[in-house]
C-alpha cells in the first residue's frame, strides 16, 4: 500500500470517527414522541461507522501503519446543539450527502484493489444510511 493510500485510509477513519452522525449519538438530542422511535436506527447506523472506521484501522494495522489520532469534533457541530432531533435530520442529510461526495472522489483515486474495496464499502454504507435519514427527515 502506497503513501498516498495509507493517508487517505487515515483521512477516512478521522472523518468517519467525528462525523456529524457520531457528534449527535453523542449529544443526545431531544427527541418527541415521534422521533424517539428514531433513535434505535440511528444507533445501528452509529454502530455501522464505528464498526467501519474500526475495520479500516485494522487494515491499515495489518499493513503496518499508525492508526490516526481522532481528535476533537470540528467546532461547526456545536451549532446543533440543544435542538431537537427533528430540527438535526436536515443537517444529518447534508452531511452525509457531502460525504459520500467526497468519498465518490477518493474512490475515483485509488489503484489498489483492496483499499478499492474496503473504501467502496464504505461508499455503499455512507448511501444506504442517506436513505435512512431522508426517510426520518420526511416522515
Amino acid at each position: 500500500m502506497d503513501q498516498a493510500a495509507s493517508a487517505l485510509l487515515q483521512d477516512l477513519v478521522r472523518k468517519e470517527g467525528r462525523s456529524l452522525l457520531q457528534y449527535v449519538n453523542e449529544c443526545n438530542p431531544w427527541t418527541t414522541a415521534k422521533t424517539q422511535a428514531f433513535m434505535p436506527r440511528l444507533k445501528q447506523m452509529v454502530k455501522e461507522e464505528q464498526e467501519a472506521a474500526t475495520g479500516i484501522v485494522r487494515f491499515l494495522m495489518k499493513r503496518r501503519q499508525r492508526p490516526p489520532y481522532l481528535g476533537a469534533y470540528p467546532t461547526s457541530f456545536t451549532n446543533i446543539n440543544f435542538i431537537a432531533l427533528e430540527s438535526m435530520l436536515p443537517y444529518l442529510v447534508d452531511y452525509q450527502k457531502e460525504r459520500i461526495a467526497e468519498i465518490e472522489k477518493d474512490l475515483a483515486a485509488l489503484t489498489d484493489p483492496e483499499v478499492r474495496s474496503l473504501v467502496y464499502s464504505l461508499w455503499e454504507m455512507k448511501r444506504r444510511h442517506l436513505a435512512v435519514l431522508q426517510e426520518m427527515s420526511h416522515g
